[in-house]
């Protein structure tokens, strides 16, 4: 909303409550659903939730841009970021006591986040020194050296543990490139990594008809669900960064000519699914590199309006609210069952199972690059 000058139509004192209320002045942390679901995590599963860390980092760029960073002591600010810090490997855990949490792996998200507060708070890295060079080798580290391996070259990895995955759909892809490029160019050493096994890599995900930039190989290689679209924002703000060619015209005709109907961006052109978080990677790249102008003033309150539909209780949910979670549908069904109160569902049992059989998406063996 902010990028696309919303945000003052908005009621932000509201909004800064509602952030308020999750924050725990005794431990000095924020507090919401997902960053508790964190710590109920099982190890030998992927996870892609938020990390506590990513949740207060949340919280603290939403109160700037609230103008309300005065509702927090700075101190304690830099203090909870830095207590997550790993002079071992050089990033950042998720939790500021990685022993109590079984998710004790520093990444390349985590970092990108720390390092975006830590600078909006106007950080002095040069007394910072030795922290500054573990976080540029943490990253540097991610990137993968494979030149037999064209699927993998010159990507980067989220995190440097073999056995989880840290990330949504398998290292490497561009979000974690994403995250440890542009850490890595607001400390001033993009020449840390190496540039040419890069644009060697992202360029074996642009698509020079459409314009588009897959998320990684396995969704340009014979997989239906290509997550194309939020990818082609980050695929040209990275191409950007490293001075990659491209038609840089034809992609942003892409991501505008393919929004919803209803104003905003699906993460998928094939299922029809969007979250929030799939319109604000599209638009934090007009905003970052100043394309603001390709969107005229329609345009601008079509995505507005389509921002709350996510409105919820004075803050803003991941899905929208003409989006039933299955989530929802199956606490509730259990909540009649605990009450033997199965019967009060009957009238209701077909539409909730339309809403549970929409939700389902066939594919025969090889849509998805490597079976169902």
């Amino acid at each position: 909303m902010d990028a696309i000058g919303k945000l003052n139509q908005t009621d932000k004192v509201a909004i800064s409550n509602y952030i308020m209320n999750h924050y725990n002045a005794i431990n000095s942390e924020f507090q919401d659903d997902y960053s508790l679901r964190f710590f109920d995590l099982d190890n030998s599963e992927a996870y892609y939730q938020n990390s506590p860390l990513l949740t207060y980092c949340y919280a603290v760029l939403s109160l700037i841009l609230l103008d309300q960073l005065d509702s927090l002591v700075q101190a304690d600010i830099m203090n909870y970021i830095w207590n997550c810090f790993d002079s071992n490997s050089g990033g950042f855990f998720g939790f500021p006591t990685p022993d109590k949490s079984p998710q004790n792996i520093t990444t390349a998200e985590n970092t990108f986040f720390a390092v975006i507060v830590l600078n909006e708070l106007s950080i002095d890295w040069d007394l910072y020194v030795t922290q500054k060079t573990q976080i540029i080798s943490f990253l540097n580290l991610l990137q993968i050296q494979s030149p037999y391996n064209p699927f993998t070259h010159g990507g980067f990895n989220n995190d440097l543990e073999d056995t989880v995955d840290t990330v949504l759909l398998y290292d490497p892809n561009l979000r974690s490139a994403f995250f440890a490029i542009n850490t890595l160019n607001s400390l001033n050493m993009l020449s840390a990594i190496n540039i040419d096994n890069f644009l060697q890599y992202i360029g074996g995900l642009y698509n020079s008809d459409s314009g588009c930039f897959y998320y990684n190989y396995f969704f340009r290689n014979g997989s239906q669900i290509s997550y194309n679209i939020f990818s082609t924002g980050l695929g040209m703000e990275l191409a950007d960064l490293v001075g990659y060619n491209y038609d840089d015209i034809l992609s942003l005709n892409f991501l505008l000519n393919i929004r919803m109907n209803g104003g905003g961006w699906e993460n998928t052109q094939y299922l029809g699914n969007y979250e929030l978080i799939d319109t604000y990677e599209v638009i934090r790249y007009f905003k970052r590199n100043n394309k603001l102008s390709y969107l005229d003033n329609l345009t601008k309150e079509e995505i507005y309006q389509f921002i709350l539909r996510f409105h919820q209780f004075n803050g803003f949910s991941s899905l929208s609210k003409d989006l039933t979670s299955l989530k929802v549908i199956s606490n509730t069904i259990k909540s009649f069952k605990l009450n033997n109160r199965n019967w009060d569902l009957n009238p209701y049992i077909q539409d909730l199972y339309d809403v549970i059989e929409s939700a389902h998406k066939y594919y025969e063996f090889g849509d998805l690059g490597e079976g169902t």
